[in-house]
C-alpha cells in the first residue's frame, strides 16, 4: 500500500486545469541554480530592507510624507471615516494606484507610516523577479538575466529608493512587466500576452505619466516587427484597457497636472537653467556617475555599452535607442531629478550583465572551433597558447565581475549599516576632477554626502510629533493656521501635517510658502505673515536652497522675523533641533489690531 502511494506521488505533478480536467503528467519539477540564486538575492534585500526600516526612526522627507498623506486620505475615504472629497479628486497631481494599495493594507492593520515603505520593498523584489525574466527573453541566457538583477539590486541609489514611499521602484517594476509580456507578445500577435502587456501598462501609468517614456521605443519596435501583417483587433483592446483604466482620473485632474506641470518643469536653483547647453546635455551623465552607478559601475558599463554595440545584435539597436530616448527627453525638461530617469538603470545593467557573461561565452566558442582546426593541422603547441590566452581572458572576464560584486557589497554594508565602514565615524571622500566634466567621486563615505548614495538608519528622533501636539492645544476655541518657514529635510510643512494626521488631530493645520514670490515691500510681507495664527522659522538653516523655489521669500521673512521689523508679531518659543538648529515660534499679538 505503502509502495503504491509513493509510486503515485513521485509521478503526479498538477500541470494545468482547463474545462474542469486535471492532467496527470510524470514530469519532474526542476530549479536551475540561477533560479535558486534569485531567491536569495530577493531573500537578501527583503531581510535588508525590513531590518533597516526598524532601525531608522528619522521623519519622512516631503515626498515621503506626501505620499503617505495620499494614502492616509485614501483609507479615510474607504473606511467612511472622511467622504468630503471625490475620490478621483484625493490624489490629484499623482495617479493613485501605490496609494490605493497602501490604504487596502492600512485598512486591515491600521494607518501605520511604515506600510508604504514596505509595500515598495515588495515592488523592489518584484521588480527583481521581472528583469531576469525580461534579461531572460532578450538574450535567452540565465546568467545574464540573473546578473542584471543582481547589479541593478546592488546600485546605491536603488536599494536607497527601495526602502523610500516614493513611486519610482513601483514604477520601474510594472513597466518591467509590462516589457516581459511585450517580449512574449510575439509582436501583439499572442492575444493573452498582448493583453497582460496592457494591462500592466496600464498600471503603470496609474504610477506616473512618465512610462510612456520608459516604454515608447519597445512598442515602436514591436509595432515595426508587426508590419506589414497588423493585429488591428489585438491593439484596439490593448488600447481599450490602457484608456477605461486611466483615462478617468487623468481627465478629471488635467487643470491640476498641466497647472503644476508648468511649475515643475521649470528648473531649479540646482539645475542647470538653460535648457540647450552643454552643462543640461550632461548633467544626468554627471548624476549616474556620482550618485547612481558610481564610477566603477560608470567605467564598466561605458566598456560594455561599446562591446555591445560592436556585437551588432538585434537587441543593441533597440537598447541603445531606449537609453538615449529616455536620457534625452529628461534633458530636455527644465526640472532634473536623478529619479526622473531611474529606468536607464535596468537597461545599463542588462547591457553590462551582457558584456560579462558573452565575454567568456565568446572565447569558449572560439576554443572549440580553433582546436577543431588546430587538432587537424596537428599544431598542439599553438592549441596550447591558445588555451592559455583564452584561459586567461575567461578569467579576467570572472575576476571583473568579482571586483564589482565585492565593491557594491562593500557600499551596501557600509552605507546602509555603518558594517565594515561607518561613513558617520569616518568622513571620508576623495574626488577627481575630470576636464569638461566635473569632480568624480573615486570613493563617497562622508558623513553627509554618502547621504546622496544611500542614507543609512538615522535613530535621530525629532520634534514634530511634540510640536503638532503642543500647537494642537495652543487655542481650544478656535482652529490654528501654522505657516512653516522650514524646508529641512526631517522638518518641513509636509511632515508636519503628517505628524498632525498620525496624531488625529483637528484644530491645528500647516501650510508652507509655496508658490510665494519675492515680496516687493515690508508692509506686503507684514501682511502675509499676519494671515496666520502661529510661525515656525527654522533659526539658522532653512534647508537645501538649490532645492527650495521660493528661497528668496523664505529669506526675507526669516530676516524680518528675526530683526523684529514688526511690532506686530512676537517670539513665544523655541524648540531645539538635532542638527544643532532651533525652530522659533511667533506670533502675532493680540492686543495690537
Amino acid at each position: 500500500m505503502f509502495n503504491r502511494l509513493k509510486s503515485y506521488l513521485n509521478n503526479f505533478s498538477v500541470q494545468s486545469y482547463l474545462g474542469g480536467r486535471i492532467r496527470m503528467t510524470p514530469r519532474v519539477l526542476k530549479v536551475n541554480i540561477y533560479t535558486f540564486l534569485l531567491v536569495l538575492l530577493c531573500s537578501f534585500h527583503l531581510i535588508g530592507n525590513i531590518y533597516w526600516l526598524i532601525l531608522d526612526k528619522s521623519p519622512f522627507p516631503w515626498d515621503q510624507a506626501g505620499h503617505t498623506i495620499i494614502a492616509f486620505k485614501f483609507t479615510d475615504f474607504l473606511n467612511g471615516s472622511d467622504r468630503s472629497q471625490d475620490f478621483l479628486s484625493i490624489s490629484d497631481y499623482y495617479p493613485p494606484f501605490v496609494h490605493l494599495l497602501v490604504a487596502l493594507f492600512m485598512l486591515v492593520f491600521g494607518k501605520n507610516i511604515l506600510i508604504g515603505p514596505l509595500m515598495v520593498t515588495g515592488f523592489f523584489i518584484l521588480g527583481l523577479v521581472f528583469l531576469y525574466l525580461y534579461a531572460y527573453q532578450l538574450f535567452k541566457n540565465r546568467l545574464t538575466a540573473f546578473l542584471s538583477a543582481t547589479i541593478f539590486s546592488f546600485l546605491p541609489n536603488i536599494y536607497a529608493l527601495s526602502r523610500e514611499f516614493l513611486l519610482e521602484i513601483p514604477l520601474v517594476t510594472m513597466v518591467l512587466s509590462s516589457l516581459f509580456f511585450l517580449e512574449k507578445s510575439d509582436n501583439f500577435h499572442n492575444k493573452k500576452n498582448t493583453i497582460l502587456f496592457s494591462y500592466l501598462l496600464a498600471l503603470a501609468l496609474s504610477i506616473k505619466w512618465t512610462a510612456l517614456v520608459f516604454i515608447f521605443i519597445p512598442v515602436i519596435f514591436k509595432l515595426k516587427k508587426m508590419l506589414p501583417l497588423i493585429e488591428w483587433k489585438n491593439l484596439s483592446l490593448s488600447l481599450i484597457i490602457v484608456l477605461l483604466i486611466n483615462l478617468p482620473w487623468y481627465m478629471n485632474n488635467l487643470p491640476i497636472i498641466l497647472y503644476a506641470a508648468k511649475i515643475t518643469a521649470t528648473p531649479e536653483v540646482s539645475d542647470p537653467q538653460t535648457i540647450i547647453s552643454y552643462e543640461s546635455f550632461k548633467y544626468y551623465l554627471f548624476m549616474m556617475t556620482n550618485f547612481q552607478m558610481t564610477w566603477l559601475g560608470m567605467l564598466v558599463f561605458i566598456i560594455s555599452l561599446i562591446y555591445f554595440i560592436l556585437k551588432k545584435r538585434h537587441q543593441s539597436l533597440f537598447l541603445l535607442l531606449t537609453f538615449l530616448f529616455i536620457y534625452l527627453v529628461f534633458t530636455l525638461i527644465g526640472n532634473k531629478d536623478l529619479r526622473y530617469i531611474i529606468f536607464l538603470a535596468p537597461v545599463a545593467t542588462m547591457i553590462m550583465a551582457f558584456f560579462l557573461t558573452d565575454l567568456s561565452n565568446k572565447q569558449s566558442l572560439i576554443l572549440r572551433n580553433k582546436q577543431s582546426l588546430i587538432l587537424r593541422n596537428k599544431q598542439s603547441l599553438i592549441l596550447r597558447n591558445k588555451q592559455s590566452l583564452i584561459l586567461r581572458n575567461k578569467t579576467s572576464a570572472l575576476t571583473l565581475t568579482a571586483v564589482l560584486f565585492l565593491y557594491y557589497l562593500f557600499y551596501f554594508f557600509s552605507l546602509s549599516f555603518g558594517i565594515l565602514i561607518s561613513p558617520a565615524k569616518i568622513d571620508f571622500r576623495r574626488s577627481i576632477q575630470i576636464p569638461l566634466f566635473g569632480w568624480v567621486d573615486l570613493i563617497n563615505l562622508g558623513k553627509y554626502t554618502s547621504s546622496f548614495l544611500a542614507p543609512a538608519y538615522d535613530q535621530t528622533v525629532w520634534p514634530n510629533s511634540i510640536i503638532a501636539e503642543e500647537l494642537n492645544r495652543h487655542n481650544l476655541k478656535k482652529s490654528i493656521k501654522v505657516l512653516v518657514i522650514s524646508e529641512k529635510p526631517y522638518l518641513n510643512q509636509v511632515n508636519l501635517e503628517l505628524a498632525r494626521k498620525q496624531l488625529n488631530f483637528k484644530k491645528v493645520q500647516f501650510y508652507a510658502p509655496y508658490n510665494i514670490a519675492p515680496f516687493t515691500s515690508n508692509q506686503l510681507l507684514e501682511k502675509y505673515l499676519l494671515g496666520f495664527d502661529i510661525i515656525l522659522l527654522a533659526d539658522k538653516d532653512l534647508g537645501p536652497e538649490g532645492g527650495i523655489r521660493p528661497i528668496i521669500a523664505l529669506k526675507q521673512m526669516s530676516k524680518f522675523l528675526k530683526e523684529n521689523q514688526s511690532q506686530k508679531i512676537i517670539k513665544i518659543n523655541t524648540y531645539p533641533l538635532p542638527d544643532l538648529d532651533q525652530l522659533i515660534v511667533y506670533k502675532p499679538r493680540e492686543d495690537i489690531p
